[in-house]
């Protein structure tokens, strides 16, 4: 029951609400809607009481760890963010202690340590290392590796992790993915087809609004327009980049940054999906906050604006333009 609670609860915003007989949250009334951070809290609740019936069952304090971590990253504040995490650091210790030979328990520890608000990277390291000694064609663990060496900027280490996580497991997508960020340092050209292979494996969030990005650059690159024509007809670049940065945006509903609408209005525009264009540079200008970039996000509602044949609205787009220039 505390699983359901928790896949529920990881679901996006919009979509963690679940009704459930009242006597399971302790309410009075026969039935009660909880959201999000609440079934979090009631899983974990249900985890505790599953311990008490079998404190010997590590699968148990591994889930309950993992409901902690899921949840200060989906639901914490700046003050209970550190304290769900310490709370799934500790448990991770505990069960480690107990079973040092299975490899989940220190996958774990170490991805809890590379959070922001932990930051113990020399420990993530050692606890991916060990996990790795347990068992070496584990590409999970060998792309947190890479990730972390990534986030360190030691780009080659990085680079063997990632290719060591591709040859344990070629169809796991966050291998490809973090390939594709190494390739962006060292060799750019090859990291839009890295992220069009990870984005026909599996959806994440880093490839999906990576690949947006370049497939964006890429029609804008008036100097490579044979290239762009060539992901356009044959690999269906555009369409492949709409559906990813739309899972995105879904995905993140109620944390969509500027740039993914942005890039998601641009690749709409390109499409002649005016509506959905004009929607989605609406809500790019509202929430940039520096001048020039705003203004180039309300040309490009203008302009989509007449595409939409909305030539009173595309005005007051212009008019709305802090600094003009020759193109406003």
């Amino acid at each position: 029951l505390a699983n359901c609670f928790d896949f529920i609860a990881a679901l996006p915003k919009s979509k963690a609400v679940l009704t459930i007989p009242g006597s399971l949250a302790n309410e009075s009334d026969e039935f009660v809607t909880l959201c999000g951070d609440k079934l979090f809290e009631l899983a974990s609740r249900f985890y505790c009481r599953a311990i008490k019936l079998s404190s010997s069952d590590l699968s148990l304090w591994y889930e309950l760890s993992l409901n902690y971590y899921n949840r200060s990253l989906k639901y914490g504040t700046t003050e209970t963010r550190k304290k769900y995490l310490e709370l799934a650091a500790e448990t991770s210790k505990h069960i480690i202690k107990e079973a040092p030979h299975k490899w989940k328990y220190w996958n774990l520890l170490g991805v809890i340590c590379t959070t922001k608000d932990v930051q113990n990277l020399s420990l993530a390291q050692h606890c991916f290392i060990k996990a790795l000694e347990l068992d070496r064609k584990l590409a999970i663990v060998w792309t947190n590796l890479g990730v972390l060496y990534l986030s360190q900027g030691k780009i080659m280490l990085a680079n063997t992790a990632f290719k060591q996580a591709q040859q344990s497991e070629p169809s796991f997508a966050n291998a490809w993915t973090g390939q594709a960020q190494v390739a962006e340092i060292l060799k750019p050209a090859e990291t839009i087809d890295l992220l069009q292979h990870s984005i026909t494996l599996s959806y994440n969030d880093e490839s999906a609004i990576q690949y947006a990005y370049w497939v964006c650059m890429l029609l804008s690159d008036t100097k490579n327009q044979k290239r762009a024509q060539y992901y356009v007809e044959h690999l269906n670049a555009i369409s492949s980049a709409i559906d990813s940065i739309t899972w995105y945006c879904n995905a993140n509903e109620t944390n969509i940054s500027s740039e993914a609408l942005s890039f998601l209005g641009y690749l709409n525009y390109n499409q002649r999906n005016w509506c959905i264009a004009t929607r989605t540079f609406q809500a790019a200008s509202q929430q940039i906050e520096q001048s020039s970039n705003r203004d180039k996000m309300l040309c490009n509602l203008a302009y989509s604006l007449l595409k939409d044949n909305r030539p009173i609205e595309a005005v007051q787009a212009f008019e709305n333009v802090t600094e003009a220039t020759f193109r406003s």
